[in-house]
């Protein structure tokens, strides 16, 4: 699924008073880092790099900003006060929630592929009691919370 479809898709699903989005990750982003987020990847390789880029880019659009948004002690975006909100990527696509509701406590997104995942991998991700969910999905939700 292109970023374009993925952000309207994302949008139908957001609950009132969230703001989500996606973006194709791309070396392009890099040029809109500020100083602050530069030094957070500087010594990171390239594709963590333009995955980071864009996902500052993303958020500063949901957030209509142009500040840094830094790196916090879990490594999850530093977000301005008030604001909650989850980052997600795969090797193509960033995809991000926000929102500015006093009542929307946390947030979490993820983006998986839709391919079967070995039995070997479902073995790992799920425990016996989750034997019966979709791997993908159980994967997900446990990455966003």
């Amino acid at each position: 699924m292109d970023p374009v479809e993925l952000a309207v898709v994302l949008a139908a699903l957001a609950p009132p008073g969230i703001v989500t989005g996606a973006r194709l990750i791309t070396p392009d982003d890099l040029g809109g880092l500020r100083v602050e987020e530069r030094a957070a990847v500087a010594n990171a390789v390239p594709g963590r790099r333009h995955e980071f880029a864009s996902g500052r880019t993303l958020l500063r659009e949901l957030l209509g900003t142009s500040e840094a948004i830094l790196v916090g002690p879990t490594r999850a975006p530093l977000l301005p006060p008030g604001v909650v909100g989850s980052l997600a990527h795969d090797e193509l696509v960033v995809v991000a929630a926000v929102s500015r509701d006093p009542s929307v406590k946390s947030l979490g997104i993820d983006v998986e592929p839709t391919d079967p995942l070995a039995a070997e991998m479902a073995r790992v991700i799920l425990r016996d009691d989750e034997r019966e969910m979709d791997a993908h999905l159980a994967f997900a939700l446990k990455e966003a919370a």
